[in-house]
């Protein structure tokens, strides 16, 4: 009789003991679940967050996000793989920024030495030419103010859209073409200029022929 209590006892206890286990299985892959859902639309929300930066061109933003991606939650495969993808779409975009500041700097700094160096090497022309050009900017940028004006206006009667930049000859580009045309200062025509800015080749063609209407070409 005591062996069976005992037999009976040592029962009632393993299937406790298993009942306790499952429970702590089911219990914990539950939780596995729980946590990995919650991990997954965590990454979604960084690689939704990342494309938004991306799109917005905030490329150190937009790596961020993707880089934190994979650190956070690194069972996120898919996310992790999208990221990457996102990633060199970042990367290729930063590059043709980063390319096309370098490209204008360098325009920028071409132009400058040009001038310094004509400075240096031929003082008294330098000196001569910067006067003449101080003069004719105060007679000539009225004109010019007032010419772009009268451009824009007649872009936007006919519907064209367009940017409209003025440009200045440097000192030592307005020399070069003294010396090859052998014009003097007066004759040169072309000191000031306008760069204009459309969509495609028809706007061209188009603000071509509205330049033509108000103004005559000189060859």
């Amino acid at each position: 009789m005591m062996i069976r209590n005992i037999n009976s006892a040592e029962t009632d206890c393993f299937n406790s003991i298993r009942r306790a286990w499952k429970a702590t299985v089911l219990f914990l892959a539950a939780s596995g679940v729980l946590v990995s859902c919650s991990g997954n639309r965590g990454a979604k929300e960084y690689l939704s967050e990342a494309r938004t930066e991306f799109e917005n061109r905030n490329y150190a933003a937009a790596k961020l996000k993707i880089d934190s991606i994979r650190i956070l939650f690194p069972s996120a495969f898919d996310e992790i793989d999208k990221g990457f993808e996102l990633m060199q779409q970042v990367r290729i975009e930063e590059n043709k920024r980063n390319v096309a500041f370098c490209d204008s700097m360098l325009e920028v700094s071409y132009r400058e030495l040009e001038d310094l160096s004509f400075k240096y090497l031929h003082p008294w022309r330098h000196a001569v030419l910067e006067k003449a050009l101080q003069n004719a900017h105060k007679r000539r940028r009225p004109l010019v103010e007032n010419v772009q004006k009268e451009v824009e206006e007649a872009f936007a009667a006919a519907g064209l859209k367009a940017r409209i930049y003025t440009r200045e000859k440097t000192i030592f580009s307005i020399y070069r073409k003294m010396q090859d045309k052998r014009n003097s200062f007066a004759q040169i025509n072309d000191i000031y200029g306008f760069r204009i800015l459309v969509n495609n080749n028809l706007d061209c063609y188009i603000a071509l022929g509205i330049l033509h209407q108000r103004y005559r070409p000189m060859p």
